[in-house]
């Protein structure tokens, strides 16, 4: 990064969030360096005492995969796609080809469920002593402040994780006392140790978890911390409500994935205070209520999500279990729509035998919204129905967001996705990997997304795997709607001062105007690409401005021409990617042109016929 990176990234950010930041600095360097210090602080001794009327979240636990539950019986562990077998478990360092998210996946543990969703299935004991020897091995053998194990994030979602599990343990007389007493201490170290490490430097999705985590510990527990941590995650809470839930009810990173990450933390909240008939002075339903609407406007008609931004195919959970979840909390038969080929295993843990009988006996009928413009995340949605076949189109008019912490963003400004006959047709390539540098820069940048690229450059200016420079400045000019015709138009000003208006119409086909103001008089060279998705069977390039793509159930033909008789197309390797670290090749189409002219204007046409 050069110096004027670092002002461009300073600048965006809050004062709290920069003091945090260095606060941390300075923890990490000196203070963490000093094990009998950190024990000082946040090593305890007196009998921790639990809320004896405390009421879980989970009432069972119904997760099975007898595969990768045998799999860690022998220490063999896959997260993101990449597994590694332990001789003995290390917990916050293996080797260089595996991330700290890997890492983080190992010490959230979210395979408590899957253990003990095991043994309910079979009984066999050997599910939970697995379990319970895991937890062991991890109090003895991390230390506080310790890299990737104590890192804030994954306490918090390790406490969640613990306390749902050894509540029901505890419940079935499946935990000893002697080592239900000493997880029990190391959850109250590690919220004791949360609450002083709270990720206002982010001030992100994390830090929403790490209020969860104080919530959990808080109800779980009845000392006098207990209620201080109670108290501060539900103020946390309070405040990151009205930031990051958009008034149009999207979750502020943009991405599909942090969406579903954030809904749910927000949803488990409000269902643990409702069991334990805990009252707060906020309305939490109201806001996860328009969380729900707004990702049922994302869904498309074959009841899957785009991949926005940093996203990944059903993570951190597949919508559909949340949507079940939401019919029936808000009685709603369009969310069970949604919901349709859910397993349900989410459902049956948080509610009774009566309560899932119920949503069974549910009706379930096709959403009526059509269009939506969420003006505030600065996407707006188009589909012709909910029938499989029907057209579906999301375009991105947004810059990239939140300023004071975009490093789940892609600079994809006015781009745009298409699915149409059973089939995903123009996408988003996805997320890949967040520590492979070359593919992190990839799948962030301008030319893997569907919309136009000057001079090589992308629209904003990415200079490491989280962190964006200077920002190029989008703004929505127009959304028109009748019966004949849907447009919208919206501009952007990329961070080297190029101008890109685009307007999209949509009737019986769907064109794209481009207009283009170039900063420089000199040559430049512009791309306008269409990332396919990579089920497409065949290419075929009618003229240097016409290319028909075939798929299993539609023929696209995209023609392309501007004012000036300059560009042609062709067609160029590219990666997808849907999950972790899991690369799939596929084709984009690129009209490409150089021009010494100031302004340009592109017609761009896309018409779908049955294969």
């Amino acid at each position: 990064m050069k110096l004027i990176d670092y002002f461009y990234i300073i600048k965006r950010i809050s004062p709290k969030q920069l003091f945090y930041r260095l606060l941390k600095i300075i923890k990490n360097n000196f203070i963490y360096k000093s094990e009998l210090l950190l024990k000082s602080f946040y090593s305890v001794e007196d009998e921790i005492i639990v809320n004896s009327s405390f009421s879980p979240l989970f009432n069972n636990f119904f997760d099975s995969d007898q595969i990768k539950a045998d799999k860690i019986l022998n220490n063999e562990f896959q997260f993101l796609n990449k597994k590694h077998n332990f001789n003995e478990i290390i917990w916050n360092r293996i080797a260089d080809e595996y991330s700290t998210l890997w890492l983080y996946e190992l010490n959230y543990f979210n395979y408590a469920s899957l253990l003990i969703g095991e043994y309910n299935k079979n009984q066999n004991q050997k599910y939970i002593d697995k379990l319970l020897s895991l937890m062991n091995n991890w109090v003895c053998n991390t230390k506080f402040g310790q890299n990737i194990s104590w890192d804030p994030y994954p306490i918090s979602r390790r406490i969640v994780n613990w306390i749902n599990a050894i509540s029901y343990l505890e419940k079935e007389n499946l935990i000893s006392k002697e080592i239900y007493k000493k997880i029990k201490k190391s959850i109250f170290e590690q919220a004791t140790f949360l609450s002083s490490n709270l990720e206002y430097d982010l001030n992100n999705n994390h830090l929403t978890s790490d209020a969860k985590a104080l919530i959990f510990a808080g109800v779980f527990f009845k000392v006098k911390e207990a209620d201080e941590w109670f108290q501060k995650g539900l103020k946390i809470l309070s405040r990151r409500k009205n930031i990051e839930v958009l008034n149009d009810g999207l979750q502020d990173e943009r991405s599909s994935s942090y969406h579903l990450v954030t809904l749910k933390d927000y949803l488990e909240i409000h269902l643990l205070l409702k069991r334990n008939n805990i009252s707060y002075d906020f309305d939490l339903y109201k806001t996860i209520a328009e969380m729900f609407d707004a990702l049922l406007n994302l869904i498309r008609p074959d009841l899957q999500l785009p991949l926005l931004n940093d996203s990944v195919k059903d993570y951190p959970i597949n919508p559909k279990e949340l949507m079940a979840v939401a019919a029936y909390l808000f009685n709603r038969s369009d969310f069970k729509y949604c919901a349709q080929g859910a397993e349900l295993n989410y459902f049956k843990s948080i509610f009774s035998k009566k309560e899932y009988e119920e949503y069974i006996n549910m009706d379930s009928s096709k959403p009526a919204v059509k269009e939506k413009l969420f003006k505030d995340a600065g996407y707006f949605i188009y589909r012709d129905g909910w029938n499989k076949e029907d057209r579906y189109l999301v375009f991105d008019f947004d810059s990239i967001n939140p300023k004071h912490c975009p490093g789940h963003s892609h600079s994809d400004e006015l781009s745009f996705e298409l699915y149409a006959g059973r089939e995903a047709l123009l996408i988003d390539p996805g997320v890949y990997s967040y520590h492979d540098p070359e593919f992190r820069e990839y799948f962030k940048s301008t030319r893997s997304h569907n919309t136009i690229s000057i001079n090589e450059n992308n629209k904003s200016r990415l200079v490491d795997n989280f962190r964006v420079s200077k920002t190029s400045k989008s703004k929505l000019l127009h959304y028109k709607q009748d019966d004949d015709l849907t447009s919208v138009k919206a501009s952007n000003i990329d961070y080297k001062g190029n101008t890109h208006k685009r307007q999209l119409d949509i009737n019986n086909g769907i064109i794209l105007y481009d207009e283009i103001n170039f900063k420089n008089e000199s040559e430049n060279k512009l791309e306008s690409f269409f990332q396919l998705a990579p089920t497409f069977t065949d290419i075929k390039l009618i003229t240097n401005n016409k290319v028909k793509c075939y798929f299993e159930n539609v023929i696209m033909t995209i023609e392309i021409n501007d004012n000036k008789n300059l560009g042609k197309i062709r067609v160029a390797e590219s990666f997808v990617s849907y999950n972790w670290n899991q690369l799939l090749k596929s084709k984009k189409i690129i009209y490409e042109l150089k021009s010494n002219d100031k302004e340009l204007e592109i017609i761009s046409k896309i018409k779908i016929n049955k294969n």
